[in-house]
């Protein structure tokens, strides 16, 4: 999981041989764009994984290295989804948010009663889903429809979460 949300825009000289070795030499680790015309070169990476591809760059021989531009960013859903699992046992609502607050749960609604160590199975799982989807904004709701096991909520959670996934259209970047 990412701590930050930012997006840095890198510029540098390269003079030390072939552009073939440099390439050969980075990351591709949280390098999101890279353009080398001529002697120059710029790059747009993640700020989690800055200070190790400086080092990269360093040693590939790139010269004269300075911040352009410091971002915040991040992604949502590119509209709302509810899905269900197979047994329609647990149904997920996804609603996209750019407030900058991550993947907020909104409300777990159930007429069964369940422990809070099972609420926080669900959130984390929740969560998990949504993040592994490169998710890094959006509020989601939880309804439990059917009484089950922890186990079978956890699983039931991620088929609904996936099916809501993708009838939320997909994810989409905020800047």
């Amino acid at each position: 999981m990412r701590k930050t949300n930012h997006k840095v825009s890198l510029s540098g000289s390269y003079a030390s041989g072939s552009t073939e070795n440099l390439f050969k030499k980075l990351t591709h680790d949280g390098i999101l764009q890279l353009s080398l015309i001529g002697r120059e070169i710029t790059l747009q990476v993640r700020s989690d994984d800055l200070e190790e591809i400086k080092e990269i760059l360093d040693k590939a021989g790139v010269d004269n290295l300075s911040i352009l531009d410091w971002s915040k960013c991040g992604t949502t859903l590119s509209g709302s989804g509810a899905g269900s699992d197979d047994s329609e046992t647990i149904k997920v609502s996804l609603i996209p948010s750019a407030l900058d607050e991550g993947v907020r749960c909104l409300a777990i609604l159930s007429e069964f009663k369940f422990g809070d160590r099972t609420m926080r199975k669900m959130e984390n799982t929740m969560k998990s889903i949504l993040t592994d989807a490169g998710v890094t904004d959006a509020l989601y709701t939880i309804r439990i429809l059917k009484e089950a096991s922890e186990q079978d909520y956890v699983k039931c959670i991620k088929i609904a979460a996936v099916n809501a996934l993708f009838e939320a259209g997909g994810v989409v970047n905020i800047e």
